[in-house]
């Protein structure tokens, strides 16, 4: 345990003094702004008409000026927005000694790799819960701003839940990235790779195949498909495979480069 707590307190101290973690977070909040601002100019026809193709951007998108309609988009947007900066920081924070040809000094540390992977996926996991904590009240004071109607205590509880587990299968879905960081050395293979999941997302959803393919299965529940048990198994043998893989890598493959 006390060499676990050396290395989590050694990676806390990687993200504190690095502002990428942070740039992302902030960047993260770009997601709340712009889906506040489609409503915005959806509500007030004559500055939809000034806007041009922005107005009709927020015609097509919006539909529909209420709470449940900005709750469904938001979810849509962090459906996509959550797994890419989860991929981004998993990247980074696998693939960043690779950059700075560092691996070889954290592997010199009389620590098992176990221990190493472990304070890495846990800050992961901790930047994650803080960025979404403060991504979800946000949201919420954005769309008070804009007043909104119908927001129920019973609304707010069942999306507040859905918007939970929508965070939690990303994190999950992602935990192989940390994975593909490692044999890519570097945040370029995770990142690419991310990108084209997303095109084979929409994909595997238009041909009725989304809840069997487990990146696109935040996005179903983001869109209101239920979660079934073949989907959850999916994505927990998903995040498994993708720990698992992670070790072997840092265990087994050749580091002296």
């Amino acid at each position: 345990m006390e060499n676990f707590l050396n290395m989590l307190w050694v990676e806390t101290l990687k993200v504190r003094k690095s502002r990428i973690p942070w740039m992302v977070g902030l960047g993260f909040m770009i997601l709340p702004l712009m889906c506040t601002f489609l409503f915005f100019v959806y509500k007030n026809p004559a500055l939809s008409q000034q806007l041009g193709i922005v107005g009709a951007k927020a015609n097509l998108v919006v539909g529909d000026v209420s709470w449940p309609a900005y709750f469904k988009i938001l979810k849509e947007a962090f459906a996509i927005g959550g797994f890419l900066i989860v991929c981004l920081m998993l990247a980074w924070v696998f693939g960043r000694e690779f950059m700075d040809h560092t691996v070889k000094d954290i592997l010199a540390v009389p620590v098992p790799r176990a221990d190493i992977l472990a304070a890495k996926f846990v800050v992961v996991a901790v930047w994650y819960i803080v960025v979404v904590g403060i991504f979800y009240p946000f949201c919420l004071l954005m769309g008070s701003l804009i007043q909104l109607p119908g927001l129920t205590p019973d609304l707010l509880l069942q999306e507040s839940l859905s918007l939970l587990l929508i965070a939690t299968l990303n994190i999950l879905v992602t935990l192989p990235f940390a994975f593909l960081a490692s044999i890519g050395g570097g945040i370029m293979l995770p990142i690419g790779i991310a990108i084209l999941i997303l095109i084979i997302d929409n994909l595997a959803a238009v041909i009725g195949y989304g809840n069997y393919f487990p990146w696109a299965i935040p996005g179903m529940l983001s869109q209101g498909e239920p979660l079934t048990t073949v989907s959850l198994v999916i994505v927990l043998t998903t995040a498994l495979a993708g720990i698992a893989a992670t070790y072997l890598w840092w265990r087994y493959a050749d580091q002296s480069r």
